[in-house]
């Protein structure tokens, strides 16, 4: 009896630490990075600098030391921006840079020249974004998401950016990328997976709307098929969704929809020899227009509650 419930034992714990590696196999990244290498004014790399990355809105802050190479690499970062970069080197020279809209994933890439001090005191750039091309993916940030037309207020309006996204009016709006049905796409909310595992819904998702507000999303990310291990357990696409985060600066939103019958057109029900309403032709027609009302409403609210540090963001939708 003892030996079967240490083989039991065994078994469970064994199960368990499957189930932890098939989790962590599925993990999806919710989070950005920032790479890049510190040199002179003569290009010659900038060993020992010590690099700091500051998101300015919330003043949160990260900091790394470049290796011999000059490199230096920070992960785990807010999605968004934007972000100054500072690289201090020997002798006191300082230099920063800006980088706005970091996506989700792959490093943005942030080179930085440190001037001597007989030369200037500082020296400031803009860096751009150069993320390597692991795919036909697209990053939509947040100012971008605020500008796209939505009259549905989901996520699909948002994704299908991707030139490999295609909607199908006809089949309850689903989302296919390249082709590939709907029910094989991938939709994750900072990480964890929100699929249709049942197949009940054309929409692709475990609920009758989209699972999250677009008021809350900071970032989107969109992949085909990419050459990643990190983001895997899908045969379409991937929706990579990450929800905002408070700042140092109280902000906040609302929105209101209203519609009812007598904002639409009236809809042909029958064909009616006897009525007086209207013709067509030789033939009479009836114009009948059914009853229904529908509202919608959200707010968001987001700060801090110890600045630079802890800060709240909730959404009702």
């Amino acid at each position: 009896m003892r030996l079967m419930n240490r083989l039991a034992g065994g078994a469970a714990m064994t199960t368990l630490a499957l189930a932890l590696s098939v989790a962590a196999a599925h993990a999806q990244e919710t989070t950005a990075a920032v790479r890049g290498q510190v040199t002179d004014s003569a290009g010659a790399p900038v060993a020992g600098a010590t690099v700091t990355i500051t998101h300015v809105p919330s003043g949160t802050r990260q900091s790394t030391v470049a290796s011999s190479d000059g490199f230096y690499s920070s992960r785990g970062l807010r999605v968004g921006g934007p972000y100054r970069i500072t690289a201090s080197g020997p002798g006191g020279t300082t230099a920063s840079t800006t980088l706005s809209g970091i996506g989700v994933g792959d490093p943005e890439v942030a080179n930085i020249v440190i001037v001597s001090a007989n030369e200037v005191a500082g020296v400031e750039v803009v860096a751009s974004a150069q993320a390597p091309n692991q795919g036909p993916s697209t990053n939509i940030n947040r100012d971008s998401i605020e500008g796209f037309p939505s009259i549905s207020r989901d996520l699909k309006d948002v994704a299908r950016v991707n030139p490999f996204a295609t909607i199908d009016p006809g089949n309850s709006d689903a989302l296919s990328f390249v082709g590939v049905n709907n029910r094989f796409n991938q939709l994750t909310v900072d990480g964890i997976r929100q699929n249709d595992d049942f197949g009940l819904n054309n929409n692709g998702y475990p609920t009758q709307r989209s699972p999250v507000s677009i008021d809350a999303v900071q970032a989107i990310q969109v992949s085909i098929a990419p050459y990643s291990v990190i983001n895997n357990g899908f045969l379409g696409g991937a929706i990579n969704v990450v929800t905002r985060s408070g700042t140092n600066d109280f902000h906040g939103s609302i929105y209101g929809e209203y519609s009812n019958q007598d904002m639409r057109g009236n809809r042909v029900l029958a064909w009616d020899n006897t009525a007086s309403s209207g013709t067509f032709g030789t033939r009479q027609y009836r114009q009948v227009s059914s009853v229904f009302k529908e509202q919608n409403y959200g707010v968001t609210f987001g700060g801090p509650i110890i600045r630079d540090r802890l800060f709240y963001f909730v959404s009702y939708d």
